[in-house]
């Protein structure tokens, strides 16, 4: 179990406090606490919950909702479409990352993310090609926003965990979409050296 350590508490609310998404804390907490990802994520989630009952519990002024809501009328579909076909644009470009010392994981980088919008009964393919000195890669999709609205990991090993990388080698793995919505690929090493490139697509 997650040690009961004030700092890691401290650590742990503050992330999330700065928009830090759940998953990125709980891999943070495995790394820290040195601790298996369910008992990570078992320990942010309700840190997460608590978070998230606060901001829907924050008083709005009316008058900032109704503009929104203006503005969202006025260019909310438009805004989708060009969002949508900017990160499939985005998807298509593989994350490729070289090291020749020692890296700890680019907790939170841009460069290691992509996002796109797929549709229930297709399936997300994840390639990997791997040359590998030393250290790990974690690799695993999540779900953002769903039409079920039910957000969480997703697991590509199908045991509840990270999908791990440990040596040289290429494949694929396959994540069958059950529920619509934007789902993300995520890349994480620690103490690596090599030459990774990752790349999905969508079918």
């Amino acid at each position: 179990p997650v040690p009961n350590d004030p700092q890691l508490i401290e650590f742990v609310i503050k992330e999330l406090k700065k928009g830090a998404m759940p998953a990125d804390v709980a891999y943070e907490v495995c790394r820290r606490a040195g601790v298996q990802w369910p008992e990570a994520e078992a320990f942010v989630r309700p840190f997460a919950q608590e978070r998230q009952r606060q901001r829907r519990q924050k008083p709005k002024p009316i008058v900032g909702l109704l503009v929104f809501i203006g503005i969202a009328l006025v260019v909310g579909v438009t805004g989708v479409v060009v969002l949508k076909t900017s990160l499939e644009r985005r998807s298509v470009a593989p994350l490729i990352y070289e090291a020749v010392t020692p890296t700890d994981s680019p907790f939170k980088s841009d460069r290691f993310y992509r996002e796109r919008w797929v549709e229930a009964g297709q399936t997300i393919l994840v390639n990997y090609d791997v040359s590998m000195r030393s250290g790990h890669l974690n690799l695993y999709v999540s779900e953002k926003w769903s039409q079920s609205d039910t957000k969480g990991l997703y697991d590509m090993s199908r045991e509840d965990q990270l999908f791990t990388l440990t040596k040289d080698g290429r494949g694929q793995l396959k994540y069958p979409v059950t529920d619509t919505g934007w789902y993300g690929l995520r890349v994480f090493m620690t103490d690596f050296t090599g030459r990774c490139e990752v790349a999905w697509e969508v079918r």
